[in-house]
């Protein structure tokens, strides 16, 4: 039995985090589509999938991650999906302050 869109995007949400939390930009880079836009508080939007390994590279770099996905509606139009929901983030820096 195969899985569903559904099934299929909770597998991936499931990977991501686990791989963020483990700070395994090996692990997310799969999922990561060309037009990738990162918005993080107190940066500039980063652009592109490339960009984005280069940013959570050095994010990894700079913290340890604890995080956790929660998804609310999960929508499957043919080739698209759409799984909106909150996730919840504590960053420990590694080394002290990070400035």
């Amino acid at each position: 039995m195969s899985e569903s869109p559904q099934q299929a995007l909770a597998r991936i949400r499931d990977t991501v985090q686990a791989a963020e939390n483990a700070g395994r930009l090996d692990l997310m880079r799969p999922f990561f589509a060309e037009d990738l836009v990162i918005m993080a508080p107190g940066f500039a939007p980063v652009i592109g999938a490339d960009a984005a390994a280069e940013f959570m590279a050095g994010f990894f770099a700079q913290f340890e991650v604890e995080l956790s996905y929660a998804s609310a509606e999960v929508v499957v139009m043919g080739e698209w999906a759409f799984d909106r929901g909150s996730g919840r983030q504590t960053l420990k820096p590694k080394g002290g302050v990070v400035m």
